[in-house]
């Protein structure tokens, strides 16, 4: 799914992922629906990348519970990361296609879950005042991730906020990136 992702191959991933289910019986976990609803965001499929979001708040929470039967601490924070980048995606797409409100609905929901989740992790990991040895790197790297995902939110709110209020919209500025 990385490389259809990459490549923008929508119809390809979305034929391995019904195949998944179909053909070979496999659940999808929430890392490959955040990648499906990735794909689709990419392709402006903004109705079926919506319709993939219940999918994925229900697998999240069985593999939240399924990771802390296996006190996995890590893996819970990892798979909020998973929602906050599915808004994100989604919030991307509705305001590529001009959906002000939905796109700022999703990048509240995408703050409010970067905020229960940083309470999460703040609580579990250790706290030191002058860096974060005593971090594991998967600790580490799930703070980048989540301050980058949190920056990138920050970033489109702005812009949505100024694009509602001037009456700009975002394909007139992609128009000119590609076109120079």
């Amino acid at each position: 799914l990385r490389g259809c992702i990459r490549w923008g191959l929508i119809d390809d991933a979305l034929s391995l992922f019904e195949t998944m289910g179909s053909r070979w019986a496999i659940e999808p976990g929430a890392i490959t629906l955040e990648y499906i609803i990735r794909l689709l965001c990419q392709g402006l499929r903004l109705k079926a990348a919506e319709q993939l979001l219940p999918l994925l708040d229900r697998t999240i929470k069985c593999e939240e519970d399924s990771a802390m039967i296996d006190a996995e601490m890590d893996e819970p924070w990892t798979l909020t990361t998973v929602r906050m980048s599915a808004c994100l995606s989604i919030a991307q797409a509705a305001a590529l296609l001009g959906k002000w409100n939905k796109a700022k609905r999703f990048v509240r929901e995408m703050q409010r879950v970067l905020q229960r989740s940083n309470a999460t992790l703040d609580e579990e990991l250790p706290h030191s005042s002058t860096d974060h040895a005593s971090e594991s790197s998967v600790q580490q790297l799930l703070r980048v991730q989540s301050d980058d995902t949190a920056q990138q939110g920050e970033q489109l709110g702005a812009y949505i906020a100024q694009c509602r209020t001037t009456g700009n919209d975002l394909r007139g500025h992609f128009c000119r990136l590609l076109l120079f």
